[in-house]
């Protein structure tokens, strides 16, 4: 599915981890019975051509992760029966992200590259966990806020983001 690219994704594959056939192995190894609903709901939501990103809401450990790996793992299988079978299943590392820029303005810079590469990829599912980390309503040095950004490309159809967050 990486090559089915249609351009380079540079600033892309820097801030994030592209999600290969082992996920698949991992999830036939240790399946989650118990989730399969909620996997089946968010390929469901991510398919609608509008609202289609989806946000995960737990405390620490209730699984959040595990959801998204399942159904990172159908997707990479060949086996969510959806538009989205070989799409690429990316995980942006916003410690990486963070750590790159010196100042907000950096941050939100970098990840508007970062969402305008998905979108030139169009074949990429981006997972952002604990959202939270890069949505600091407070104003000023140190808090970091790529709302702005967020915003801007939520209404895309071609942009498919999922994320994580606590309570």
């Amino acid at each position: 599915a990486i090559n089915w690219s249609t351009a380079y994704t540079n600033i892309l594959d820097q801030f994030t981890t592209c999600l290969d056939y082992s996920i698949v192995r991992r999830a036939r190894l240790v399946p989650i019975y118990s989730r399969s609903n909620i996997v089946e709901q968010t390929l469901t939501s991510l398919e609608k051509t509008s609202g289609n990103h989806i946000l995960l809401v737990g405390e620490e450990g209730s699984g959040r992760t595990e959801i998204f790996l399942s159904l990172a793992a159908k997707i990479l299988s060949y086996e969510s029966k959806t538009s989205f079978d070989g799409f690429q299943v990316r995980i942006l590392n916003s410690e990486r992200l963070i750590s790159s820029a010196r100042n907000n303005g950096e941050v939100i810079n970098l990840t508007e590259r970062i969402i305008s590469d998905a979108l030139k990829a169009s074949n990429v599912i981006l997972y952002i966990d604990q959202i939270e980390r890069l949505i600091d309503p407070n104003q000023g040095d140190g808090h970091i806020n790529i709302e702005s950004v967020l915003g801007r490309y939520l209404n895309r159809p071609e942009l498919r983001i999922i994320a994580s967050t606590l309570p």
